[in-house]
């Protein structure tokens, strides 16, 4: 099958993707020592869609030493 092109929705525009990135970045979180607080679905879900400027710092990356 071919192609003419490909659509990724990454802000969460087309679908929404809060549950199963939430899942992903808690379950990265998890393996981070420095890490003192695991966000909610709200918290992260507050930053989806925003370009990096506008997302950090974030409320969920409360590690010491993380240069926020």
């Amino acid at each position: 099958m071919k192609y003419d092109g490909i659509i990724f929705d990454l802000d969460g525009t087309l679908w929404d993707a809060v549950e199963e990135g939430h899942l992903v970045l808690l379950e990265y979180l998890k393996t981070q020592p420095d890490v003192t607080h695991l966000p909610t679905k709200e918290e992260y879900a507050g930053v989806m869609g925003r370009s990096g400027g506008e997302a950090v710092p974030v409320p969920f990356l409360r590690a010491p030493n993380a240069g926020l």
